[in-house]
């Protein structure tokens, strides 16, 4: 199963309504290689869903955040969470300067 499936699954097991704006969101996530915040993602995809609210983005961020499918990281000196969809054991570096959030992995990471 792909990491799109598996936060689509999350949100159908508690009950969400998987609506074209959430299925947006989700492939967003599972398909970055950053680590975007939720002002981000409402940018991204506001052209495709004009109609789309921000606190849509918030909502279903929060919601898979809760269910232990995506990981809400702190500020990379910006003021803004910064979401990843990479539950995998890793560690996040933030540039305070450019405000980027990269992945490190390495095999001395444990769960």
């Amino acid at each position: 199963m792909s990491r799109y499936d598996d936060l689509i699954t999350a949100l159908r097991r508690q009950g969400k309504r998987i609506t074209p704006q959430r299925e947006a969101i989700c492939r967003l996530l599972a398909e970055s290689k950053e680590h975007p915040t939720a002002t981000q993602i409402y940018a991204a995809l506001r052209v495709q869903f004009p109609s789309m609210s921000l606190a849509t983005v918030y909502n279903t961020l929060e919601t898979l955040v809760a269910l232990g499918e995506v990981n809400a990281l702190g500020s990379a000196g910006d003021d803004a969470v910064h979401y990843d969809a990479d539950i995998s054991p890793h560690v996040n570096l933030a540039c305070i300067s450019c405000h980027r959030v990269i992945d490190l992995q390495s095999e001395h990471i444990q769960a």
